[in-house]
């Protein structure tokens, strides 16, 4: 799955410290299936950065850093639209 995250933990809300990363559609710790991306908000103090963000069906959490490790740099996706529920 493409994800677009934080390319680093204290981004500024600065819309050029965005990355985008092909990572596994599956939990690294469980292997069971990654919940659907979503689009969200990242916070660094009071600013902030539209992400992606997704929540695992199985409950574990995957953070940033973990995933700026495990995927792959790939070709710049936008974040998904907000959504305050998902």
């Amino acid at each position: 799955m493409k994800v677009t995250i934080p390319a680093i933990a204290e981004h500024e809300g600065f819309f050029g410290n965005l990355v985008t990363l092909e990572i596994s559609d599956f939990c690294p710790i469980c292997n069971k299936p990654r919940g659907k991306v979503f689009g969200t908000h990242s916070f660094d103090g009071s600013r902030r950065l539209n992400v992606d963000g997704w929540k695992n069906p199985c409950g574990h959490i995957d953070r940033y850093v973990d995933v700026r490790k495990e995927g792959k740099k790939v070709e710049f996706k936008e974040p998904e639209p907000f959504s305050p529920t998902f």
